[in-house]
């Protein structure tokens, strides 16, 4: 009998890649259906029947109708097209300003970063106090041992009574 060994990160990949995929063809399926809804409507979603308002779901209205008669499920279909396309504009429009914005500010400021080489000949202690709080998890706890973190380029300091040795690094 063969055995089939396979890693934890190689089937996480294969689910996600899944997921992708299905939740990209049911967006692609809603886009279209909402593209094309007013050939899906099976009654105009605006006319109003007064004689069968606030009717429960039937044969004919699988949604049932509002209180001026209208059915919902050509509402619903209606409705989409408004919704998935503002809001697909919404972000049409806002990853452009994004972007715009990023742009701006990258070619203004430019990037801002030092090396390791130069922070330690510079500032040994700011070095140790970042390589530090990379470490220390991003919460209260780790906000309040931050605190408590001293780090100096020099022996003589404030905390001698520590016996603090100095690591040469």
């Amino acid at each position: 009998m063969k055995t089939v060994k396979t890693s934890i990160g190689t089937v996480r990949r294969n689910t996600v890649k899944a997921r992708l995929i299905l939740f990209s063809v049911l967006a692609i399926a809603l886009i279209a259906c909402s593209f094309f809804s007013e050939y899906l409507t099976p009654y105009d979603p605006y006319l109003q029947n007064l004689d069968i308002a606030k009717q429960a779901p039937t044969k004919a209205h699988p949604l049932g109708t509002d209180r001026y008669g209208r059915d919902m499920l050509s509402r619903v279909i209606a409705g989409s097209r408004a919704s998935i396309f503002s809001t697909l504009l919404l972000v049409a429009i806002i990853t452009t300003l994004g972007t715009a914005v990023g742009v701006t500010c990258g070619w203004v400021g430019g990037l801002k970063e030092t090396q390791y080489k130069t922070l330690m000949a510079e500032a040994s202690d700011k070095a140790m106090t970042y390589a530090v709080k990379g470490m220390v998890p991003s919460n209260t706890l780790g906000a309040k041992a931050m605190t408590r973190l001293h780090c100096y380029k020099a022996a003589d300091h404030a905390h001698a009574a520590q016996k603090p040795e100095a690591v040469e690094i």
